[in-house]
């Protein structure tokens, strides 16, 4: 939680993310019941990536 732009995401993610479309998580759904292995490759913090996908995927 330091600096200024971690915290302020944090505190407001809605100001600064954009939530996923109903046809994107549909779409990685079907890949992933078809038994295809979805991952996520970052070299950001592991708190800012959760941050990240619990707003924009939900």
């Amino acid at each position: 939680d330091s600096g200024i732009y971690f915290p302020s995401v944090k505190k407001d993610p809605g100001k600064y993310l954009m939530r996923c479309s109903e046809s994107v998580k549909d779409w990685l759904r079907k890949l992933k019941n078809a038994g295809k292995v979805l991952l996520l490759i970052t070299s950001s913090h592991s708190d800012y990536c959760r941050l990240l996908c619990e707003h924009i995927l939900g």
